[in-house]
C-alpha cells in the first residue's frame, strides 16, 4: 500500500490479515473446552468449519488357523494356493493380462464436511482478526560490522494511539431442539 508522507515522499507498506479461530463446548460443570477444528473452502468462497469425527472401534489380532479340510476346499478349482495346507494364509500374485484402469479425476475428491457436534451442548465460536504489518527487523547485522543485512519481520499493526488493530467476534450457539416456549398467563394492566 503506497502512503504519502507529509515531506512529499511515498512510502510503501505491506500488511496482511491473521485470523485465528476456536471452537469451544461448556462442559456439565460450566468450563469450555477446546475443539480441533478443521476447515473447507466452498465453491462460493466461504470457510466452512466442522470438527473431525471420532475414531471408534478398537482393533485386535488374533492367530486363528484354518483346519486342513478348509484350506483343501478353499484352494480347490481356482489354481492358486491361497491357504496353505497347514491352514496360514500366503500370499499369491496373479499377474493379470490387462492392466488396470487409471484411477478416477473427479472434480472434488474431498467430502462435504459433517455435523459431529454432541446434541444438547453449548458452544461458543471465537474469531479473531489481527492486521500485520511487514517491518525490518532492527539491528540485525552479519556480526563483523561491515555491512547489515536487512530482514523483514511481521508484526502487529498499530493505530497512531499505539493500540494494535484487532478485532474478536464471538458467537455463542446450542445444538439440540429448540426449547419450549412458555405462555404469560398474567394479564397486562391497562394504563
Amino acid at each position: 500500500m503506497a502512503e504519502n508522507q507529509g515531506d512529499g515522499t511515498i512510502k510503501n507498506r505491506t500488511f496482511k490479515l491473521v485470523i485465528t479461530k476456536s471452537l469451544e463446548v461448556q462442559n456439565t460443570n460450566g468450563t469450555w473446552a477446546a475443539k480441533t477444528l478443521q476447515s473447507k473452502l466452498n465453491i462460493i468462497g466461504e470457510y466452512q468449519y466442522y470438527l473431525t469425527a471420532p475414531i471408534s472401534g478398537t482393533v485386535t489380532q488374533t492367530s486363528r488357523q484354518l483346519s486342513p479340510a478348509v484350506a483343501t476346499s478353499l484352494n480347490r478349482n481356482n489354481g492358486n494356493t491361497l491357504v496353505s495346507s497347514n491352514g496360514r494364509f500366503t500370499l499369491t500374485y496373479i499377474t493379470s493380462p490387462v492392466p488396470p484402469p487409471p484411477p478416477p479425476n473427479y472434480p472434488n475428491p474431498i467430502p462435504n464436511p459433517v455435523n459431529n457436534l454432541v446434541a444438547d451442548k453449548e458452544y461458543r465460536f471465537i474469531v479473531t482478526a489481527t492486521l500485520m504489518e511487514s517491518v525490518v527487523a532492527p539491528g540485525v547485522g552479519r556480526g563483523d560490522g561491515t555491512a547489515t543485512v536487512l530482514s523483514w519481520v511481521w508484526v502487529p499493526a498499530k493505530t497512531r494511539a499505539g493500540v494494535a488493530v484487532s478485532e474478536t467476534k464471538t458467537v455463542l450457539f446450542r445444538t439440540g431442539g429448540m426449547p419450549l416456549a412458555q405462555v404469560n398467563t398474567t394479564v397486562p394492566r391497562s394504563r
